[in-house]
């Protein structure tokens, strides 16, 4: 019964391994190729990760809560 176990475990990787290299081929991706994403034209301006997660998450006294700036101007 083992060595069904292992032929059906065996089965189902190379099924997975098939429907993986089917669906990068339908996408226009070379499944031997390196996964990296395309970078971004010159046009487009990167954001460094510190400026974005500012944004995002405080840096401030998390004991203070954070000032709500509803129905407020804000300029920039």
């Amino acid at each position: 019964m083992a060595r069904s176990n292992t032929a059906q475990q065996d089965a189902g990787e190379l099924v997975n391994a098939v429907r993986k290299r089917a669906m990068l081929t339908q996408h226009g991706l070379d499944p031997e190729g390196s996964m990296q994403m395309q970078l971004w034209p010159d046009s487009v301006r990167a954001l460094p990760n510190d400026h974005a997660r500012s944004a995002i998450f405080t840096t401030r006294n998390k004991a203070q809560p954070r000032e709500a700036f509803s129905r407020c101007q804000c300029f920039t």
